[in-house]
């Protein structure tokens, strides 16, 4: 149990808007992509992972994300590949911890909303187009 101080920051911590996205169920490894290999080495399928950045730079091909990690289940800062995040949505997130780790990138404003829908909708077409394309492929 925290402090007394901790729990009043907690309760001022205002909600904010981020995209959000799950890992994968199964995806394609190793040369070739001959092995299926479950979720990921850090997160566990369908886990809720929640975008902290992404450069222009890097294409969209790596963000850094926000999740619970699947040994340890205490909140971790990865970057993993886009092309292993699925259901890209824009969502309200509540946890102080989280709320911590995404600010100042995110807020709660109508402003924040709208950057995490269109980012959310970029991925989801961006995916979408990639699996459609027989030359390229997953990984």
């Amino acid at each position: 149990m925290g402090t007394r101080e901790d729990r009043e920051e907690s309760a001022s911590l205002a909600p904010v808007w981020c995209p959000v996205a799950n890992m994968v169920a199964e995806r394609r490894a190793g040369p070739g992509g001959q092995e299926v290999w479950r979720g990921s080495k850090h997160f566990q399928p369908g886990a809720k992972l929640y975008l902290q950045s992404g450069y222009r730079g890097m294409g969209g091909e790596s963000v850094t994300v926000v999740g619970r990690h699947c040994g340890s289940h205490r909140y971790v800062t990865m970057v993993v590949r886009s092309a292993w995040l699925e259901n890209w949505r824009a969502d309200l997130v509540y946890s102080p911890h989280i709320i911590r780790q995404l600010t100042p990138d995110w807020d709660g404003s109508a402003k924040s909303k709208e950057r995490a829908e269109r980012i959310a909708e970029l991925f989801n077409r961006y995916h979408a187009e990639q699996r459609e394309r027989p030359d390229v492929s997953p990984e």
